[in-house]
């Protein structure tokens, strides 16, 4: 099963993540596990895992809200319209599955 997690920070973050995590619990249903971690604030670094952390660390980062599709950063920064990023996480998904 696949992991998405969302990071979001109340500072610069899209302020409908959490519909936007529901959007995405519903339309992937038992295909991925659908994760959302809120900082308090930009600098908030105490609420992302620290193994989580490093998985991320050396990977491009453009801002708030990232989305991470297992260990690989998809998005970041201002987010493309809900269905277009579907259609990313889905692409995403579906490369992952045919590389062995």
């Amino acid at each position: 099963m696949d992991e998405l997690i969302l990071i979001n920070a109340t500072c610069e973050g899209d302020p409908e993540i959490g519909a936007y995590a529901d959007y995405l619990r519903r339309k992937l249903g038992d295909r991925a596990t659908v994760q959302l971690i809120e900082m308090a604030d930009c600098t908030d670094f105490s609420a992302i895992p620290p193994e989580l952390f490093q998985r991320a660390a050396g990977q491009q980062i453009n801002g708030i809200p990232i989305v991470m599709l297992n260990d690989k950063i998809l998005m970041s920064g201002r987010l493309p319209n809900w269905m277009d990023s579907f259609e990313i996480i889905e692409k995403a998904m579906n490369a992952s599955v045919r590389t062995p």
